[in-house]
């Protein structure tokens, strides 16, 4: 978290609404400090689950984290592959702006087996979010420096959610390449 958040103020981890990703009756988990700028908190979680989530500050007023723009961060997303952690950046709050170097992901996302550009895939990291064009590229423009969780996710269902790390640097572009395993179609009978 910033190095200016009041020490005194919890860090909530927030489960959003797995369809919409709103705010609405979101599930808090109070998080414990490791040391000033460190939270962490282990919750359980079903594997396979696809999770919408974000950190917020809870003092006199509860605010919500910002990205490296210094908008709001709707959620963020994550793939429960088994035993794992979450290690993300906050990099600001509501009423505490974000003041340091920025960079940005590119990239495409490919159907592994045909090599075919993937579109409207949605793609997350640090807080932003894109959607693939119809070539399957894509750019998360304004993150701050670190290492970010990649997911990229096909809201209809066409592909396998993917996640991997990405290093961001200051003033550069990280290329990522992101190749999709298409999901399994079944035939469904519906009766009225």
């Amino acid at each position: 978290i910033p190095s200016n958040t009041p020490a005194s103020e919890g860090i909530f981890l927030e489960i959003l609404d797995e369809i919409t990703g709103l705010g609405l009756n979101p599930l808090r988990y109070q998080m414990e400090p490791s040391d000033l700028n460190h939270y962490t908190i282990r919750i359980p979680l079903v594997v396979g689950s696809v999770i919408k989530y974000r950190y917020t500050r809870h003092g006199p007023e509860p605010t919500i984290e910002h990205n490296a723009r210094n908008e709001p961060v709707r959620y963020r997303l994550f793939i429960v592959e088994g035993k794992s952690g979450v290690n993300d950046i906050v990099c600001g709050w509501t009423d505490q702006p974000y003041e340091g170097n920025i960079g940005r992901i590119t990239g495409h996302a490919l159907d592994s087996l045909t090599s075919k550009p993937a579109p409207n895939i949605l793609i997350t990291a640090g807080g932003a979010s894109s959607i693939t064009a119809s070539d399957g590229t894509f750019v998360l423009d304004g993150l701050s420096e670190g290492t970010h969780n990649i997911v990229a996710y096909s809201m209809e269902g066409e592909y396998q959610p993917f996640q991997q790390g990405a290093v961001v640097a200051a003033d550069s572009a990280t290329p990522t390449n992101i190749e999709l395993d298409s999901s399994q179609y079944v035939t469904v009978t519906f009766m009225v």
